[in-house]
């Protein structure tokens, strides 16, 4: 089976990889093609999120319309296409209307509540052009979604998808890359990994990293992939990179997942928990979005809603090795066990063979 995946970005854009690309071994095994067409080349997902450049901005998304015209024309030629979060995010349905015109087996796959008129901050001016309703046409018109959490699929089932054509694929790690090495050594470090786009959800942890400071001598927080500052504790921001993050993880002691309860929030995949918990963290995650049904209470980590709850959860587990190691080990075992690729291969694989007219 030929397969063709539209993709918003490169394989910088760790949607594009941890939705797409990590599964293009396991597909291929099976005897399919696949092949994955990023919208931007890798310098324009570059500028994309940086404030400013609009007008270099707005010739690389010229060029990514004429770069997606050609590749929703060349769906004629694939049994099944996969299109992950979107296919043109501008507003107009030239793209969309071409590609279920050459080729209606299409799978939408979402792993964020991209109907929401979410713009990242360097890029909110023109915010207006974006055309997030574009969401509920694709969840109405594809033969199957592939949806990253519950709240996903039944969000798609209320924009019109039929219930038996919406498959739950949770996103999913490497558990032969993901592997957990040495404990950490030396202080206890509170461990965060995202973006410079997210990590503003540390925010309200502020008073918590300030107390913890107070109480836990030389405690750190290491933050990996964006900058951050706070008074009262040492932090250590390390930049991302894929060649260095599982190594950057493995030497924090405790894994922390805030997020605020909203609809945005609420799509989310709980990527960061699954990275913790398959190297053997303790995860310390807010009630929020998929988060509330990867982390299981007490068993591979403990949720937190407020200041004091986060306390006192982050100073219970840096008080006990003996239920961070215990946690740690049921954590890699759920991830291995239902969030592995092993585990989640085959439900993608249902719905592109259910996509393809090959299974009811």
């Amino acid at each position: 089976m030929k397969v063709l995946a539209l993709v918003p970005h490169p394989p910088a854009g760790s949607s594009t990889r941890y939705r797409v690309l990590q599964f293009v071994p396991a597909l291929e095994r099976r005897g399919w093609s696949v092949e994955v067409a990023p919208m931007l080349d890798a310098s324009a997902f570059d500028r994309l999120y940086r404030p400013g450049a609009f007008a270099r901005k707005a010739w690389d998304f010229a060029r990514a319309g004429t770069t997606r015209l050609a590749q929703v024309i060349a769906a004629a030629h694939a049994d099944v296409v996969l299109v992950h979060r979107e296919v043109w995010p501008l507003a107009g349905m030239v793209h969309e209307e071409v590609l279920r015109g050459c080729n209606p087996r299409f799978v939408f796959d979402l792993d964020d509540a991209v109907y929401l008129p979410n713009v990242s901050q360097a890029n909110r001016s023109v915010g207006f052009l974006k055309s997030a309703g574009k969401s509920a046409w694709l969840a109405r018109h594809a033969a199957a979604v592939s949806a990253g959490n519950r709240f996903l699929a039944d969000w798609a089932v209320r924009e019109g998808a039929d219930a038996k054509d919406v498959f739950l694929v949770p996103t999913a790690v490497d558990t032969d890359a993901w592997r957990p090495g040495p404990g950490p050594s030396g202080p206890p470090t509170l461990g965060w990994i995202g973006s410079h786009s997210t990590v503003g959800y540390l925010d309200p942890l502020r008073p918590t990293f300030a107390e913890l400071g107070r109480r836990v001598p030389g405690i750190r927080l290491r933050v990996i992939g964006a900058a951050f500052a706070c008074p009262g504790i040492e932090v250590e921001s390390v930049p991302w990179s894929l060649a260095t993050e599982v190594d950057a993880l493995a030497g924090v002691t405790v894994g922390l997942a805030p997020l605020p309860d909203d609809e945005w929030s609420r799509g989310k995949c709980g990527l960061k928990v699954l990275q913790y918990m398959a190297l053997e963290k303790p995860v310390v995650s807010s009630r929020v979005g998929a988060n509330a049904d990867i982390v299981v209470e007490g068993v591979t980590g403990l949720f937190a809603d407020g200041e004091s709850a986060w306390l006192e959860a982050v100073t219970a587990l840096l008080g006990s090795a003996s239920d961070r190691s215990r946690m740690g080990r049921a954590g890699r075992e759920r991830v291995e066990r239902e969030y592995s690729l092993r585990a989640t291969e085959p439900r993608l694989a249902q719905a592109l063979l259910h996509a393809a007219g090959v299974l009811a």
